[in-house]
């Protein structure tokens, strides 16, 4: 690697094309893809919370009764 002083100053002595381009902006149909599955993990995941009793139990002394004396 060469250091900075090896640089040339001189702006016509430049590489003025980026070595690497930035990517192309991503296709709305696959951020839709992405959302949806989020969507439907987080929906999948409430669902058996719920089903399984880890959420919905109000108040929390019943919650901790559950853990502790069973």
């Amino acid at each position: 690697m060469r250091s900075y002083t090896e640089l040339p100053q001189d702006p016509e002595l430049r590489d003025t094309t980026p070595r690497n381009p930035p990517p192309p902006p991503p296709d709305s149909h696959a951020v839709f893809r992405l959302y949806w599955l989020t969507a439907i993990v987080c929906c999948g995941g409430l669902l058996f919370g719920y089903d399984s009793g880890v959420i919905g139990m109000w108040p929390p002394e019943a919650l901790l009764n559950t853990i502790f004396i069973n």
